[in-house]
């Protein structure tokens, strides 16, 4: 990984690096699942729907937060603090 915290690289670290993808692939099934849900139901439960946005958010947490862990630091992927949502992000 770049030293400078500005570049995420696959040669930097190439265990992180899948791990990204695996989290962002990830959040973009069970998105799409929740789309196909509510498309041919029309409607959703909202506990149902709550259950589903937070398996999305754990995965792009999992995502931003794990983006520096270190190869050998795999079990730290679905710790709580990695899977929590972000102190160093800016929603707009």
């Amino acid at each position: 990984m770049d030293e400078s915290g500005d570049l995420i690289s696959k040669a930097g670290n190439q265990v992180a690096w899948e791990n990204l993808l695996f989290q962002l692939d990830g959040a973009r099934v069970h998105l799409q699942e929740l789309i196909d849900q509510m498309s041919a139901d029309e409607l959703i439960d909202e506990i149902d729907c709550g259950i589903q946005l937070g398996h999305l958010y754990g995965h792009l947490n999992r995502c931003w937060n794990g983006r520096r862990l270190p190869g050998e630091a795999e079990h730290q992927w679905y710790s709580d603090e990695n899977s929590s949502f972000p102190s160093d992000i800016q929603i707009t």
